[in-house]
């Protein structure tokens, strides 16, 4: 009778009717478990809707819950039967540890420690190697109003009938007029800046004394050469650009090529297939604590250890380098120049060389006809020691995008080579 009280948990409804009573018998572990099942029904629920979006400071705590009940279940039929001292000691010391598990978890959450970068900014956590609702040429609802939200600044984007972040392009061209289409990520959309204040914006204020000049922003924050390529060659050829400006930064291999795979990605229909992560990332993406396991293993935030980025380097060359050919010769075809423009980020300026290593590829560049290279670390670096300032003052610390007056480093950079290459006329009086 004493091991039933303790296993099983009556419920009784007494109603007023004298002598009626209703009683029924629940097991623990069936209580427990009807406890937590309404959460997790709540959390799938959102993890089908948001994917990893639905990751809270509650839910890595729930994880410890569901671990602990799981444990408890095999404690209790391993052991309650045969010996309940060993049991009670077993469960107690298990629950004492989750406990301090759960104490530490709360603690790293509220701290931020183990944050990815895209958590650092207010993301939360999203997977590097998740393409549902990927397209082909990854652009915005037509004719559409979004917003940039960061921890650090808020900004509007208004999408034109194409998608980007531009006003409404003509799709007739003057007679002598210079076409000038920019496509790249969100360091030419303008992440960081108001729009007017994108590099591209103010390329156009730089621009204005000569009116047959007419600049297109194609950038959309979170696309690649690949992306842009297949973008221009699918939609963008009809404006006929005499001129692509095409960034290309260390994460656009390091991070976009290396997870997403090259041309190899776009599936027949539209359709995108990014490469496979590993099996472990719910785990690494539910528990900061984890991370320091995994960290311990030489895992970096895309969850690949640097010598499997070194091991495929010769790989992720090669194809950076065919994408490039394919590109200039499409742009040749249709009487357009590209420019490929060289674009480095904090880190990289403050330590004067690019976390990538450019070398096999500039070589290659340098040598694809009807192509042009801007490196803007050079330029970059003279600026900011032309105007005894810091590298900092021109990214935003968390986010690492440019804010306004980067953007404005980054557009006379490249509007100094463009100059140079005598597509622009010389006009001092535009520079800012």
């Amino acid at each position: 009778m004493q091991r039933e009280t303790r296993s099983f948990i009556r419920l009784i409804t007494a109603y007023k009717e004298p002598g009626l009573h209703i009683s029924f018998r629940i097991h623990y572990h069936w209580f427990l478990i009807l406890l937590a099942l309404p959460y997790l029904l709540w959390e799938i629920y959102w993890a089908d809707k948001v994917g990893y979006n639905c990751i809270k400071w509650h839910t890595r705590l729930m994880l410890y819950v569901y671990f602990w009940i799981a444990i408890y279940l095999v404690l209790y039929y391993l052991f309650y039967t045969i010996n309940k001292l060993v049991y009670e000691k077993l469960i107690t010391a298990f629950s004492s540890v989750i406990v301090v598990l759960m104490l530490v978890e709360f603690f790293l959450s509220c701290f931020r420690i183990n944050e990815t970068a895209l958590e650092r900014i207010g993301n939360g956590y999203n997977s590097w190697y998740h393409a549902e609702g990927e397209s082909w040429y990854h652009t915005y609802p037509p004719n559409q109003s979004r917003w940039i939200t960061k921890r650090e600044y808020n900004y509007e984007r208004i999408a034109n009938s194409r998608g980007y972040s531009d006003p409404e392009w003509a799709m007739d061209k003057k007679n002598g007029e210079k076409r000038v289409l920019a496509l790249g990520d969100s360091f030419t959309e303008g992440d960081g800046a108001p729009y007017d204040s994108s590099y591209v914006s103010q390329l156009r204020n730089r621009t204005k004394a000569d009116s047959l000049v007419y600049l297109m922003n194609a950038g959309v924050c979170g696309s690649d050469p690949f992306i842009n390529f297949v973008n221009y060659r699918d939609r963008l050829t009809g404006y006929q650009p005499d001129v692509i400006l095409q960034t290309l930064s260390s994460g656009d291999i390091n991070v976009d090529l290396i997870v997403r795979g090259g041309m190899e990605r776009f599936l027949p229909g539209g359709k995108v297939q990014f490469k496979k992560g590993p099996w472990w990332e719910p785990i690494y993406a539910l528990s900061f604590l984890s991370r320091f396991y995994f960290n311990a293993l030489g895992y970096n935030q895309l969850l690949l250890r640097d010598a499997d980025i070194n091991a495929r380097k010769n790989e992720l060359d090669t194809q950076t380098i065919e994408l490039f050919k394919s590109y200039a010769a499409l742009a040749k075809k249709n009487n357009c120049r590209l420019v490929v423009v060289l674009q480095p980020f904090l880190g990289e300026v403050k330590s004067n060389q690019y976390s990538y290593d450019f070398s096999k590829i500039m070589k290659a560049l340098n040598r694809i006809d009807n192509l042009k290279v801007v490196d803007l670390l050079p330029f970059y670096k003279t600026q900011i020691t032309n105007r005894n300032t810091s590298p900092e003052s021109f990214y935003w610390p968390l986010d690492g995008h440019h804010n306004g007056k980067g953007y404005a480093m980054m557009a006379d950079g490249i509007y100094a080579a463009l100059v140079t290459d005598s597509l622009f006329a010389n006009n001092p009086n535009n520079s800012q």
